[in-house]
């Protein structure tokens, strides 16, 4: 019998280790796209800001050329054509970043299908309780 108990926790060693092992790759898996998920955040806040303040100069530039053309004849209908063209700007922009955000990938996919496929693959191959009649083994080796 102390052989069959060497043997026994061989086996559970083995697939403890195994398991360890799977779990610490999911793990860096994660990791990774933890990093690449922050770095693709970082880049998108960056170029954000580099444009709205591109922008902002350019709107500011454009207003008061607007404004000073028209200033003798049509100041005050300048002055709201322009709010309204920024006012539909900012919609669009608005408008985008929703699309954006709702077609983005998701975060961590990758390691969510991995888990989901460690999870199938382990309910697959779990050990079945043998029938009362003395059923075989035939299709449990992996």
């Amino acid at each position: 019998m102390s052989g069959e108990d060497g043997g026994i926790r061989d086996a559970a060693s083995r697939v403890g280790a195994s398991a360890l092992a799977l779990v610490r790759t999911r793990l860096e898996l994660a990791s990774v796209e933890f990093a690449q998920e922050r770095e693709r955040i970082k880049s998108s806040i960056v170029l954000i800001a580099a444009a709205a303040v591109a922008f902002a100069l350019t709107a500011m530039v454009v207003t008061l050329g607007v404004i000073a053309w028209f200033w003798d004849d049509h100041r005050y209908a300048a002055i709201a054509i322009v709010a309204i063209v920024y006012a539909a700007a900012g919609i669009a922009a608005l408008a985008a970043q929703r699309r954006v955000r709702r077609e983005g990938a998701v975060p961590f996919a990758a390691t969510a299908e991995a888990l989901r496929r460690d999870a199938e693959w382990l309910g697959a191959h779990r050990p079945r309780k043998q029938e009362a009649g003395g059923g075989s083994d035939s299709g449990s080796t992996a």
